[in-house]
């Protein structure tokens, strides 16, 4: 729901002006900074370091949704002036947190006040996460604080990222939720000040920070579609992952991973201070799956509505218009059915929201039709967006979506979010979303092929071998035409012929180019442990690939137009429940097994029987519009999009054959060499340090 940025060198507070006119799209309803002077803090410190007395500065951008009134704005500082918050998301059920909240009831007070007076205390999210965090602190000893703020996060639903400074032991606290849907940037500057901001782009106009390229970051994207936490483009600039923790104190940088996400294995590069594992439950709950066959029984179907209705109650909990997506899908329709139903439920406005979704001029990607089938169903009004497809459009939206990612993002579907969102930040600022259904249900088909993998690798190694050199030996001799008819058969038979690491990999490296793309460390080593496949690619993709390729997009081009998407479905209980059920239970049938049944009696007979089409443009189209308005030609189109790649000219020829002719792998792979010449122009046109930042001005 907004914007932050803040450092800890107080000197550089120009810089921080700047980046909150560089965030002013995140939260158009406001901004604050903190101090509102340079001034020493007025709490007092037991430090055991020598400390120059100054404060950091925070800024804020506010997007208003809970709490209109000027008394929610934000910095917010406790009532004795100890703690201020800068936070951006929402806290889910934050009305239900005030009861873990321990007399007397701590006020906040906002710059320049430490009165507590009761009439200016905010009903935002804002002061509840304030005051838990206050109280969990003031508990807490010092040797212990990072645990204890772990575990009380935790304990928390909902969507944030926040900065809290704490005036009497000189320590700024970051940390964002452990789906990392809202993202926080950290750049560490030699003499151990650090800056940090909501999106990458401020940080590059940051004084004396380094701003050389990350060598491994190309190859990480080719696997990935996206450079994956904590790496980003620049070398010195990290993304905080989902469920980190940062403590910086002393000039030093200190590193935790709380309860309710996977332990990190890899240790962190270039960065001061050390990484401590605070527990695991994510990892417990995968651990306790197994794939006995066991049928769908009522009661969870019952439990699970519930835990989903009220996980849309919450994200509905708001004080502005709220929009919901729809599709083809059960995702989107069982979000959209359930919100109708709160909707109704409401003691005040009982408006209903107001259902959106995307249109194709290609009847065979279309799915107007049965969304509008499903929002008069519900007795929904439906707005139809159409998608983009004129080649300077497409080429606009992707840069502008790259500048707000701050660096290269190769999913083309952020061309339609950032279409989407323009045309949804005109009914609603909140919007709700399907977003995570397939990775937490079981939705994708790789999840199903793995548990055939399983089968097929019981034959022996030299068969399985043998056939796998057949596959890739008839996709070679194919003809460009037949190659994307047998494609989806070829991959699972190549990919059988090595061992479980083999099929993940295969399954998960979205690069056609031999040589080329490495998946994320930690993601290579999920294998090992006991698990089966198919918990470990559902693992995979709720902690790797869902935060940083669909969860990234959501944000950026959502907070682009002012737009805040909420996705019920990764509520914390939500979540907790669906990964501790038996892998068999999501994705039996025909796969999203409980889900399916939640949803089914909610929506028009026969939607859920339909195969879904997705959010999927025609990249290979988009890769050859887009490349001509560029080159002119095909020639000189290929010799710039294979430039970082020098493949020899038979496979850069056929690479490009098969993406032109929307061979799904392959042109994703030409999409994203595409992202990466874009992104070079691109990156020059964002102001860095000494070069239209504020050193310059």
């Amino acid at each position: 729901m907004c914007g932050l940025a803040g450092t800890t060198d107080p000197v550089a507070r120009p810089w921080a002006v700047a980046a909150s006119l560089a965030l002013v799209h995140r939260g158009p309803d406001g901004d604050g900074i903190w101090p509102e002077k340079d001034q020493p803090c007025p709490a007092k410190r037991d430090f055991d370091h020598p400390f120059d007395g100054l404060n950091p500065v925070l800024i804020h951008r506010r997007l208003a949704t809970t709490d209109l009134d000027p008394r929610a704005r934000q910095p917010m500082v406790s009532r004795d002036g100890r703690f201020v918050l800068v936070f951006n998301g929402y806290i889910a059920g934050y009305n239900r947190l005030r009861a873990r909240l321990s007399p007397p009831f701590a006020d906040c007070a906002h710059p320049g006040e430490v009165a507590p007076d009761t009439d200016k205390r905010s009903l935002a999210d804002t002061e509840i996460l304030l005051e838990l965090l206050a109280q969990t602190l003031l508990r807490a000893r010092a040797a212990g604080e990072a645990e204890a703020v772990a575990d009380m996060l935790a304990g928390l639903s909902g969507a944030y990222a926040f900065a809290l400074w704490d005036c009497a032991r000189a320590s700024l606290w970051l940390a964002v939720d452990g789906m990392g849907q809202k993202p926080l940037f950290v750049a560490p500057r030699a003499d151990g000040h650090i800056f940090f901001a909501s999106e990458l782009s401020p940080l590059l106009s940051a004084p004396g920070i380094d701003l050389a390229p990350n060598t491994a970051a190309f190859d990480a994207a080719l696997a990935h579609l996206f450079i994956p936490a904590p790496q980003t483009f620049f070398g010195s600039i990290a993304q905080l992952q989902p469920g980190e923790i940062m403590c910086w104190k002393n000039q030093r940088l200190s590193h935790h991973f709380g309860a309710g996400t996977r332990q990190k294995s890899n240790a962190r590069q270039g960065r001061q201070g050390a990484t401590s594992h605070l527990g695991s439950s994510t990892d417990m709950a995968f651990a306790s799956r197994s794939f006995s066959r066991s049928g769908v029984d009522k009661q969870t179907v019952s439990a699970m509505r519930r835990l989903v209705y009220r996980a849309v109650v919450d994200a509905m909990s708001c004080d502005r218009p709220v929009a919901c997506l729809v599709s083809g899908g059960m995702d989107s329709a069982g979000i959209a059915a359930l919100a109708c139903r709160a909707a109704q439920n409401r003691a005040t406005s009982r408006a209903l929201p107001t259902a959106i979704v995307m249109g194709f001029a290609d009847q065979k990607t279309d799915e107007t039709g049965r969304a509008r089938r499903l929002a008069d169903h519900l007795g929904l009004p439906l707005k139809v967006v159409a998608a983009p497809h004129d080649p300077e459009d497409l080429l606009y939206r992707l840069k502008a979506g790259l500048k707000a990612f701050g660096g290269p993002f190769a999913n083309p579907s952020m061309i339609l979010a950032h279409c989407l969102s323009q045309s949804v930040a005109e009914i609603a600022p909140v919007c709700l979303t399907g977003d995570g259904g397939d990775e937490i249900f079981g939705g994708y088909r790789r999840y199903q092929m793995a548990v055939r993998a399983a089968s097929w690798r019981a034959l022996p190694h030299f068969m399985r071998r043998g056939i796998g050199h057949v596959a890739n030996g008839a996709m070679q001799c194919l003809p460009v035409g037949l190659i994307r008819s047998v494609a989806g058969p070829a991959k699972f038979l190549r990919a059988i012929g090595g061992n479980g690491r083999d099929v993940f990999n295969q399954w998960n490296n979205r690069c056609v180019l031999p040589g080329y793309g490495t998946l994320q460390r930690d993601a290579r080593g999920m294998l090992g442990n006991g698990h089966d496949l198919a918990s470990m690619m559902m693992l995979f993709d709720q902690s790797v690939t869902l935060p940083g390729n669909q969860l990234a997009m959501s944000d950026r081009m959502g907070m682009a137009f002012g737009v805040e998407y909420r996705p019920p479905l990764l509520g914390h209980a939500v979540r907790q429940m669906a990964n501790a059920l038996p892998v068999a239970q999501h994705l039996g049938g025909a796969g999203k097994d409980i889900w399916r049944a939640v949803v089914k009696p909610m929506v028009p007979a026969g939607h859920l029987d339909l195969r879904k089409i997705g959010f999927n443009p025609p990249v290979g189209q988009w890769v050859r519009d887009i490349s001509m308005l560029l080159w002119g030609n095909e020639i000189t189109a290929q010799k710039y999009l294979f430039a970082r790649v020098p493949v020899r000219d038979a496979i850069r020829r056929k690479t490009w054959q098969m993406a032109c002719a929307n061979d799904f792998d392959a042109a994703l792979t030409v999409w994203n060499l595409l992202v990466w010449q874009i992104w070079d122009g691109v990156k020059d046109e964002i102001p860095a340090s000494g070069q239209g930042g504020w050193l310059s001005a």
